[in-house]
């Protein structure tokens, strides 16, 4: 297979990763993360209401910052930590491609370094299972934008 060949399947697998962690990302940051302003709420009542909105916020947001930062930087770490493979072996790469993705993580701190991590997890997850090809990107790239609509839908209903 080309280079250019390979190239293409590694991008179109980081573009699912991307899709899959910005959703990830949104649901476990509400969880995490309930009260982002630090003002003092009720967070028992309306549940639901503050953590689809609480969401839909944190994917609106973070959504182009992981598609096009994520995705760029996440195929550097791996251009570079192939490159290093040879003298590193197979899990040195591994290493070096995680202390890479963590280090362009660190652009907003704890923040982005949680996404990068999640990130790296969810591309050497799809790289276990082969999941690639712009079939496979297409589709999980509706993961997120499904999750706004459900989340926007639910908030409706509340409303």
């Amino acid at each position: 297979m080309s280079f250019a060949a390979k190239l293409n399947l590694m991008f179109s697998r980081k573009i699912a990763a991307a899709a899959i962690s910005v959703s990830l990302f949104s649901i476990l940051l509400a969880i995490v993360w309930p009260n982002p302003f630090g003002e003092n709420i009720d967070l028992s009542s309306r549940i639901v209401q503050n953590f689809s909105a609480l969401t839909v916020g944190y994917l609106i947001y973070s959504f182009p910052v992981i598609i096009i930062y994520g995705t760029i930087t996440s195929l550097i770490s791996d251009l570079i930590s192939h490159i290093f493979q040879k003298h590193i072996g197979k899990n040195g790469e591994v290493i070096v491609s995680l202390v890479l993705h963590l280090f362009f993580g660190l652009i907003l701190w704890w923040l982005s370094l949680f996404a990068a991590f999640l990130f790296f997890l969810t591309d050497r997850f799809l790289l276990v299972k082969d999941k690639r090809g712009w079939g496979f990107a297409l589709q999980c790239l509706c993961l997120p934008i499904l999750l706004w609509i459900i989340l926007n839908l639910l908030l409706q209903m509340i409303s």
